[in-house]
């Protein structure tokens, strides 16, 4: 935390060791290592990080998608007040999932990664018939896209691309 007297953290456990599933969760201790407890109760949230003025927790997360759904966009950011406790609320509904996130030093602004969507993905899919699909994109990465960054405004939600494809 800003003052140094707590830590967040992502816990990854596998749920159910037939069904193969990872979950994660965030956690929170002293930083003395005494009073692990969980923070937030879905097991679909992960990477949180402080505001520097300690007003907010921001994390990635699915907790609002269907597991089984196919075209769900990923982890999008969300915010949690840490005074005034109650929910957390999402802050962005992109298309694509969010990668990482990193705040502005003044707390007004969260800048994160994102997947580049392809629109011609699907496309693509259909056109090789009984082939296999392999999808090896930008540098030879699995994911197939670029990541490109932008910048969320906490109060407004205003969103703004700061990188565009391979520039």
């Amino acid at each position: 935390s800003p003052h140094g007297t707590e830590v967040i953290y992502t816990k990854s456990e596998l749920k159910s060791w037939w069904d193969n599933k990872r979950v994660s969760s965030i956690w929170i201790a002293n930083a003395d290592g005494t009073d692990h407890r969980q923070l937030l109760g879905s097991d679909k949230d992960r990477s949180a990080a402080w505001s520097p003025d300690g007003r907010y927790i921001a994390f990635l997360s699915t907790r609002d998608q269907d597991e089984d759904a196919r075209d769900a966009p990923g982890a999008q950011v969300w915010l949690l007040r840490t005074s005034e406790g109650g929910e957390a609320t999402k802050l962005t509904t992109q298309k694509t999932a969010v990668r990482s996130i990193k705040w502005s030093h003044d707390s007004k602004q969260i800048f994160f990664t994102m997947e580049e969507e392809d629109p011609l993905k699907d496309a693509r899919k259909k056109s090789i018939g009984d082939g296999i699909f392999v999808d090896e994109g930008a540098n030879g990465q699995g994911r197939g896209s670029f990541s490109n960054l932008w910048v969320v405004t906490v109060g407004s939600k205003g969103l703004r691309q700061l990188t565009k494809g391979g520039q």
